[in-house]
């Protein structure tokens, strides 16, 4: 997986108003990297205009989608569906999200398998960070990814 990357949109099976992470900017076999910048969600932001931090939660487990549609898309496969299930040893640091504030999700895939239940080791860091920034949020995601006759069609109908 290298090269230019779809949008995020054409690689996960969700609505596109749904996708709140906004490119990859890399993959490959067992990782991938994607960024994006913190904007309003009617639901979650808060009146002081920021985004709650466990929606990194979210952002890590579209970021594991994006890799699990990328995956499919080389097989000439459409986007799986997957189940989160749970997370192990996640934690959260720096507060909540401010709006505008530039984010990188990294998911480095660390067991099972594509046919069924996956781990992923995530973290958000600090997309402007130089150096070793200290993750705003890591945690490993344990996914169920459905068969894919059952999966339903990704991007715009």
């Amino acid at each position: 997986m290298s090269g230019a990357f779809p949008p995020v949109a054409d690689v996960v099976p969700h609505s596109r108003e749904a996708v709140l992470v906004d490119r990859i900017v890399a993959a490959d076999e067992n990782g991938i990297a994607c960024e994006l910048v913190v904007r309003p969600l009617p639901r979650w932001t808060h009146r002081r205009g920021v985004v709650p931090a466990w929606l990194a939660l979210e952002y890590m487990a579209q970021c594991v989608a994006a890799h699990a549609g990328l995956r499919a898309r080389e097989q000439g496969e459409r986007p799986r569906v997957g189940l989160l299930l749970g997370t192990r040893r996640v934690s959260f640091r720096g507060g909540d999200f401010e709006l505008g504030e530039r984010l990188r999700i990294e998911a480095r895939h660390v067991g099972g398998s594509n046919q069924g239940l996956v781990a992923f080791a995530c973290r958000v860091l600090p997309a402007t960070a130089v150096g070793a920034p200290e993750a705003r949020a890591e945690g490993q995601l344990n996914v169920l990814l459905q068969a894919n006759e059952s999966a339903p069609r990704g991007g715009p109908e």
